[in-house]
């Protein structure tokens, strides 16, 4: 993986440094990761998915490299935070879930990102009408963010959505959804930022 300081990170605007895994690591250990962690176990004896296969920990710089075997991937995490992964998504979580980033295969068929981000825009706007978005490009690909979305719970939340192509599978784009309560949404779009930057594609 191709890094700054061989440390996994992301550009963000021009001029700025980039956003490193130690940014936005809430822990300097791999315990979040562990199969037994209570959270987990709780996650696996719901059908909610596993920890995916660790392959390298790096807890001086606060990252570890997993395998994404629901996106056919592997990517860098910033220790501290949970993943499970049920074969058809992957989640990225902290403790309370107040932060959540979602990552799934989607066909695209013959749209392209920018197509597909209006398509969401249309759906959104449709479930929660005068919804506040904004249009913008984040590690190099084109994103949509949305304010004051109704979470399960009731709550407000704020959400974004980006799409990567998988240019091991004609057609199919990474989906990544990214979920968080508005006072942590900065957080959370770094933190998409380096798993979505850090993806490379099994095969690739």
């Amino acid at each position: 993986m191709s890094s700054t300081n061989d440390e996994p990170g992301t550009g963000n605007t021009e001029g700025e440094r980039p956003t490193y895994a130690s940014d936005v690591a809430l822990a300097d250990n791999a315990d979040s990761l562990d199969p037994e962690h209570e959270i987990n176990v709780w996650a696996r004896d719901n059908g909610l998915g596993l920890v995916p296969n660790v392959m390298k920990t790096d807890e001086a710089k606060k990252y570890a490299i997993v395998g994404l075997g629901a996106i056919m991937a592997i990517t860098a995490i910033p220790l501290g935070w949970h993943i499970i992964d049920d074969g058809k998504r992957v989640l990225v979580f902290d403790e309370v879930s107040a932060v959540q980033v979602e990552m799934s295969l989607a066909d695209a068929g013959e749209l392209t990102p920018e197509e597909i981000l209006q398509s969401v825009l249309t759906q959104m706007q449709a479930q929660v009408p005068g919804v506040q978005h904004i249009l913008l490009e984040l590690a190099g690909m084109p994103t949509i963010g949305f304010r004051g979305v109704k979470a399960p719970n009731g709550a407000a939340v704020d959400q974004a959505f980006m799409f990567k192509p998988c240019p091991v599978k004609k057609g199919m784009l990474a989906q990544v959804r990214v979920t968080a309560v508005p006072e942590r949404m900065v957080q959370a779009m770094n933190l998409a930022e380096v798993l979505t930057r850090e993806l490379k594609w099994m095969g690739e």
